[in-house]
């Protein structure tokens, strides 16, 4: 197997395109494209550097000797340990979503009680009450899961192909702009109802809840699901003691100053501002700790 070869399929095994190629080595992808077809040779350092970041020997990358089972060998317990890693952070992303979602309900239901009797309210208290309680028990179980298997597995291959992180890119980018975009459109639905139509308060406010139910949705999970294609910042986080969880904190920081100003303050409507601020800070602290 010449180096051409051997270095094409060596970098299709290690899930890199030409150009993420290009940019790791500081070239051109018509750099590469040059020696992936034999035109041009690279000069010594630039083997140095592919031959680490492919983990594997000069000899092999030069030489082909099973270059392309060194590289693409994983071994079960790296398979076993990513599947396991994807299956928990799915979980916890979809755990601490529906938890936002059935706080948010519970304050929709609690601003459209005010339209009914006092028992109506009372009801609707209690109901606010029981998908709390189911929302908090979301958060702990998915977090104590989420916690018990990084003491398990400190570190974790990354697996993901380069194409499907580069795919979720932008779906990430349209997860964010459309949660803000909802929130915003909430807010506008609210004005408009109350100085264009006069309608109840009660029923703009529902409205514009609604809207902001959807957009905090979106914005956590896609926030979380970025941080799952993060593997190398997991890594660094079990090298670093453990780091926190930090979007289910700012969610369940956000339950508890929405129920401090519920129950101290009876300020169950302006509260419920916490959760569209917690999930937009969800999307901000994943951005920075992408750039750490």
């Amino acid at each position: 197997m010449t180096f051409a070869d051997n270095l094409q399929r060596i970098r299709k095994n290690a899930g890199f395109t030409q150009e993420e190629l290009a940019e790791r080595m500081e070239v051109s992808r018509q750099a590469v494209s040059k020696w992936e077809s034999g035109q041009t040779f690279p000069e010594l350092d630039k083997l140095i550097r592919m031959a680490e970041m492919f983990n594997c020997s000069l000899d092999e990358l030069v030489r082909g000797e099973d270059s392309a089972a060194a590289v693409s060998k994983i071994s079960a317990e790296e398979e076993a340990a990513f599947a396991g890693y994807c299956g928990v952070k799915m979980k916890l992303a979809r755990s601490i979503t529906l938890g936002v979602f059935l706080i948010l309900l519970g304050v929709t239901l609690i601003v459209l009680s005010d339209l009914g009797t006092e028992t109506t309210q009372i009801m609707a208290t209690a109901l606010l009450l029981l998908l709390i309680a189911a929302a908090v028990a979301l958060f702990i179980v998915s977090g104590l899961a989420a916690d018990n298997f990084k003491k398990k597995n400190p570190c974790i291959t990354d697996l993901f192909p380069a194409e499907e992180k580069s795919g979720f890119d932008k779906h990430f980018a349209f997860g964010i702009a459309g949660g803000v975009a909802m929130i915003l459109i909430g807010i506008v639905i609210l004005i408009f109802l109350d100085t264009v139509f006069f309608v109840a308060e009660a029923v703009s406010a529902c409205g514009m809840l609604v809207c902001i139910n959807i957009g905090v949705c979106m914005i956590v999970y896609v926030a979380m699901i970025k941080d799952m294609y993060n593997v190398e910042n997991y890594n660094k986080e079990q090298e670093n003691s453990n780091g926190p969880d930090w979007s289910g904190a700012i969610m369940l920081i956000a339950t508890a100053v929405f129920l401090a100003c519920g129950f101290l303050f009876g300020l169950w409507h302006p509260a419920w501002v916490a959760f569209p601020i917690g999930g937009i800070l969800c999307g901000v602290v994943d951005s920075l700790k992408k750039k750490k």
